[in-house]
Parts: structure tokens; sequence; C-alpha cells
């Protein structure tokens, strides 16, 4: 019923001591005379609902919510201290078949009330306009999300939470539009209020030494969905250093793969004039970027480099 939700025995004994409580409480017996049979305190507080445990929260919103559409888990959106579900749910698919599962999740969110920020830069005039342009703003997010966006882990004791940031060279002439457009990207596809926050100073501890752009969004287990159930990667794994587990991407539509490969392109991407190629880093996800490429029909070769494996796609 729940996406990814993490429990225990613990939890499922304290939740057994619960249902114990009610079953004492509709017999007759009071607080106190529950406590002392079952050794424990705040009976009362438990009875008030002003005590729950983790199972009992998520049972109260299974209650609440409803069963959720076959095929598809709930999802609490925020995480209040200690991985207590916030107020609101999403549904999310089990495990993505199609685009339109994609589709059936971003249709739930709304669109941040930031999103009208910076919007014009990229040809938007109204809210309205980017509507039916949010999967596609889904897919170049994924591809920056294979690519330059940090997946920073936020707790993970109940649902996976994750937090989407970007830190982009400011000597880069491109930077800043990225890391606009990626912000707008997500408010406008999940909701989430990704915003700029303060330049990171020159630093020599970093892939380079001069000044950066930063942009973060808050944590949300629906990052944590991204990065799980979209990229298919587990606990530990990095998109550096580990393959992608995204086989419905290659049925998908081709505006939406062209989307991902945007992002891809914007974040591991570069023109080479010499060459009069694009060149993406596709290690260690060479044999499923070239199958994607193939079903939209686009020549490709394969440089193997030392360390690393380059796509080069014809700029003619």
């Amino acid at each position: 019923m729940f996406w990814r939700a993490n429990y225990n025995n613990d939890d499922v004994a304290i939740y057994s001591r619960f249902l114990e409580i009610l079953r004492l409480s509709r017999s007759g017996l009071n607080g106190e005379e529950i406590g002392r049979i079952l050794s424990i305190h705040n009976v009362r507080k438990f009875l008030l609902g002003e005590k729950k445990s983790f199972l009992t929260h998520v049972r109260a919103e299974l209650d609440r919510l409803g069963c959720p559409e076959p095929g598809f888990r709930w999802l609490p959106v925020q995480l209040k201290p200690r991985g207590t579900p916030g107020d609101e749910w999403v549904q999310v698919p089990s495990r993505i078949s199609k685009l339109e599962d994609l589709s059936k999740v971003i249709d739930q969110r709304k669109i941040s009330e930031d999103a009208t920020e910076g919007m014009n830069e990229f040809g938007y005039k109204t809210r309205k306009e980017l509507i039916p342009e949010r999967v596609l703003l889904f897919g170049f997010l994924v591809g920056a999300s294979i690519g330059d966006a940090g997946k920073h882990t936020k707790g993970d004791s109940r649902f996976p939470s994750k937090a989407l940031s970007l830190v982009l060279s400011t000597r880069k002439s491109n930077s800043y539009r990225f890391g606009e457009f990626t912000t707008l990207c997500a408010r406008a596809s999940l909701g989430l209020d990704m915003h700029r926050i303060a330049n990171s100073p020159p630093s020599k501890n970093r892939f380079t030494d001069a000044e950066c752009f930063r942009w973060i969004s808050p944590a949300s287990p629906l990052v944590g969905w991204l990065f799980h159930g979209c990229l298919g990667l587990e606990k530990g794994e990095m998109t550096t250093y580990n393959p992608l587990r995204m086989e419905w991407l290659i049925d998908a539509p081709s505006p939406f793969k062209v989307s991902v490969f945007q992002g891809i392109s914007e974040s591991d991407g570069w023109v080479d004039a010499g060459d009069d190629t694009v060149c993406i880093v596709s290690s260690p996800n060479t044999p499923f970027f070239s199958a994607v490429l193939s079903t939209l029909g686009i020549i490709h070769r394969v440089d193997h480099q030392e360390s690393v494996e380059i796509i080069r796609i014809p700029t003619e």
C-alpha cells in the first residue's frame, strides 16, 4: 500500500501493543488499569491519538486516503521529524512500465507558486502555458538528475527522502541558465520549491576552483522516488559509478526521450567543434544510452577512453 515504507520487528511489536490497548479499553478498563497490566505509561495519550507509533500513523492514513489504484503505492510528499509522514500524499507506480505512469504522478502535483519566477526567460508567459509541457519538463529533470544534479540522502529510516542540488561553475557561460531551467522543471513538474542559494566561494577541493552557482530543493520522498523509482538505483549507488535501470525509457514517446537527453547533454555534454560532434559522457550507461539513441534514429559512435566512455553525435 505504501512505496518503500521501512519498519522493523520493533515497530510491529509496538503496533501490536497498541491493538492490545484498544482491546482492553473496549473491554471496559481505564487507562491506569491498562497501564498496570501492560506495564506502560501514557496509555491515555495512545487512546486519545496524541501519541502514535509509525505503523499506527500509516494505518490511520490508509483509512483516510483509501487504497491506491492497482499498480500504485502511496508516498508522502514531505516528512516530519523522525520520518513521520506529512499530510500530503501522492500515488506513485510500484514499477514504471509506461510514460502514463509518470504522467499520473505529475498530474497529482500542483505547479509550485515560484514557477513563475524566471519562466519568461524560457518562453513561458503564463502558468497555463506550463501545463501541457509538464511531462517533458520532468524528462529534462530526469536527465539533469542522471548528470550534474546531486541527490543527497536526507533520511531513509521510514521513507527514502532526498534533496536535489546543483553546483555549477560561474566560469561556464551556460551554468546559470541550466540551473534556472532545471529549477523551473522541478517546480513545474513535481511542485518542488527548488531555489537558488548563495554562491559557493572558490575552492581547490572540488571539480573546479571557480566560484559556483548553487541551487537546492527541499528534502522530499518524491526525490527519493525519482532516484529509486525512475533511475532504478538503490541505496548506496551513484549515477557516476552505477548503471541506470530505466528500461521503461526505451519504449517512451520520442519527445520525452529527447527531453531526457537534453537534460543529460546540458549536464555531461559539450560540442567538439574540431570533430563536428556533440559529446556526452556515457559511462557507465553506454549500452543503454546507445540503445535509446538508436530508437530515435540518431547516428552516433562510442569513444572508449582510458577512464571514461563518450558518445559522439555528428552535427551534420
